[in-house]
């Protein structure tokens, strides 16, 4: 019985300190309000990412590592944006676009 409880245990702590950090959010065009369609958002020192949908909105999962990751935010045309990863549901990225030249 010891031992089952023992394992229990052990798998409870393995369990939860894998678990990942629901990140989600909108990437908006900084002069019109839009939201942007297929930009790619991606989390430093992962292999974590994805795009944005329809409407500009993410959602993806961050490790639970205790690492300070950073989203690396690019979409053609627009000038790459990095930021802090927070805890927060709501991030909001506003992208400007690149000067014309």
């Amino acid at each position: 019985m010891k031992k089952m409880l023992l394992l229990l245990g052990l798998a409870l702590g393995i369990f939860t300190s894998v678990r990942a950090q629901s990140v989600k959010g909108r990437v908006l065009d900084d002069s019109t309000g839009e939201g942007l369609q297929g930009v790619s958002v991606t989390v430093s020192g992962t292999s974590v990412g994805t795009t944005t949908g329809a409407d500009g909105f993410f959602s993806l999962f961050v490790p639970a590592d205790r690492k300070r990751h950073t989203l690396q935010i690019s979409y053609a045309g627009y000038t790459t944006a990095a930021m802090p990863l927070r805890e927060d549901e709501g991030m909001v990225i506003r992208l400007k676009r690149e000067p014309k030249q």
